[in-house]
């Protein structure tokens, strides 16, 4: 095990705090950026809507899976879908339309 030097640290904590206060291209330490995660959700949801269509589909996910089908729906940035909170065992209802994607409610508490 390689020990990390204190501008390690300090290069890993700028760049994770970079991830959450300028989203968009930056990667998290050791991870993929917003953007890239987006398209990986925005293409895995794709498929999952695809496959099921004119269906309600209930799914349980992280916050960060969340806030990029908020992000499509809304068609906002990055920075402002972070924006939203979404707590734990909340509620976010997105619909697909023919006319696109509507938002519902977001974080609804139950």
């Amino acid at each position: 095990v390689r020990s990390r030097g204190l501008g390690d640290v300090y290069k890993r904590q700028e760049l994770s705090r970079a991830y959450w206060t300028t989203p968009g291209d930056i990667a998290a330490p050791e991870g993929e950026s917003w953007n890239d995660a987006a398209r990986r959700i925005n293409a895995a949801v794709d498929r999952i809507t695809q496959a099921h269509p004119n269906t309600d589909i209930i799914a349980v996910a992280h916050f960060g899976v969340i806030l990029t089908q908020v992000q499509r729906a809304l068609g906002v940035d990055a920075h402002a879908a972070m924006a939203h909170k979404i707590d734990n065992l909340s509620v976010t209802d997105i619909h697909i339309t023919p006319q696109g994607w509507d938002i519902g409610t977001i974080n609804h508490q139950v």
